[in-house]
């Protein structure tokens, strides 16, 4: 299944959840927002969101600085 994050195509062997894509892609859970396809997800509901075919993410990651 090919999926887009953060405009870089991926390829994934089976259905995941947000969740568990962010452990496959090892993104640590705090200090990130998560886009499904132009809709933030929130952090309580990845678990309950699942990636389909052509589904784009967009991961941020909070930063310091000014």
């Amino acid at each position: 299944m090919t999926i887009w994050v953060n405009q870089q195509e991926q390829q994934l062997e089976q259905v995941l959840n947000l969740e568990q894509l962010l452990i496959l892609l090892q993104y640590s859970f705090n200090g990130i927002a998560v886009a499904l396809n132009g809709i933030v997800v929130p952090k309580s509901q990845w678990g309950q969101v699942w990636v389909n075919e052509n589904d784009k993410l967009l991961i941020i990651k909070a930063t310091q600085g000014g």
